[in-house]
């Protein structure tokens, strides 16, 4: 009967299987690693996305006029120096009618 050529040195399967253990561990360290940095990402993303929220609407909320019930109410509120020339039109044909209307129910009484 021939002897095996072929040895296998002392230690070596409790070496590899050592050695594979470790690589089992770190590739678990490192994928827990990776999902809490994808959370904090998402986190991040949300919170970002919250903040844009709350800050536009504070902002939206602080140059919209109050509540007018009434177009009188809301040319108060309006700065007549902005207003474009349609604007302008428009403005001076609603003073025109309400003029009218005014005058139209005083002649009637």
């Amino acid at each position: 009967m021939e002897s095996n050529p072929h040895k296998v040195p002392k230690g070596f399967f409790e070496e590899q299987r050592a050695d594979i253990l470790n690589a089992i561990k770190n590739e678990t360290s490192n994928s827990s690693h990776a999902i809490t940095i994808s959370i904090f990402k998402t986190m991040l993303k949300a919170a970002a996305s919250i903040g844009t929220i709350i800050f536009a609407t504070f902002l939206i909320q602080e140059f919209t006029p109050e509540d007018c019930k009434s177009f009188a109410c809301l040319l108060d509120k309006t700065d007549l120096q902005s207003l474009n020339e349609t604007e302008t039109i428009i403005l001076d044909e609603w003073e025109y009618e309400l003029y009218d209307e005014y005058e139209f129910t005083n002649q009637t009484q």
